[in-house]
C-alpha cells in the first residue's frame, strides 16, 4: 500500500497526504483527514500543540485530557475542545469514527469519552502536522 493518499474535501482534492500506519484505521482515514482539513480551513485554529506552558493548542496529548478530566478549571483546553466539537459537526468524521468503533464496543463520540477521542485526534493531527501547516500556509498565501 502507498505511503501517500489523495483526500477529497468539499473544497478540493489534497494529494500526497500521509497514510496512517494503523492498518485497522486505513479504511476510515480519508474521511477523518478530510474532516480535519475542512475544520482547519473553516476556522482560525492556531496549529500548535498543547504542552507545558502553552495550553492554547488545537490538539492536546492524552495526559492533558486526563488532567482536564480531573481539573477542568485548571486545564481548560479551550481550543482543543473546540476543535473536537467542530470535528464532531462533520458527518464524515462521526461516521468514520462510529464505523471504526463498531467492532470494539466503544463510542469515542460520547461526552465521557471525549478525553479518549481527544487523545486520538492529537495522534492523528500530530502525525499530519507538517502537512496541515502546509495547507494553512498556502491558504494564507492565496488570500493575501
Amino acid at each position: 500500500m502507498s505511503d501517500k493518499i489523495t483526500v477529497r474535501t468539499k473544497y478540493r482534492d489534497y494529494l500526497n497526504v500521509p497514510q496512517t500506519s494503523w492498518k485497522e484505521l486505513r479504511p476510515y482515514w480519508p474521511e477523518i483527514v478530510s474532516a480535519i482539513i475542512e475544520v482547519i480551513l473553516e476556522n482560525d485554529f492556531n496549529l500548535t500543540v498543547v504542552k507545558k506552558g502553552n495550553r492554547s493548542g488545537f490538539i492536546a496529548p492524552g495526559h492533558f485530557w486526563k488532567k482536564f478530566q480531573e481539573n477542568p478549571q485548571r486545564y481548560r483546553l479551550t481550543a482543543a475542545r473546540d476543535f473536537i466539537k467542530k470535528l464532531k459537526e462533520k458527518e464524515k468524521f462521526t461516521y468514520a469514527i462510529k464505523k471504526f468503533n463498531a467492532n470494539k464496543g466503544v463510542d469515542w463520540l460520547t461526552a465521557e469519552n471525549i478525553p479518549t477521542l481527544g487523545g486520538y485526534v492529537y495522534s492523528f493531527c500530530f502525525y499530519l502536522l507538517d502537512y496541515l501547516n502546509g495547507i494553512k500556509s498556502s491558504q494564507k498565501i492565496q488570500y493575501v
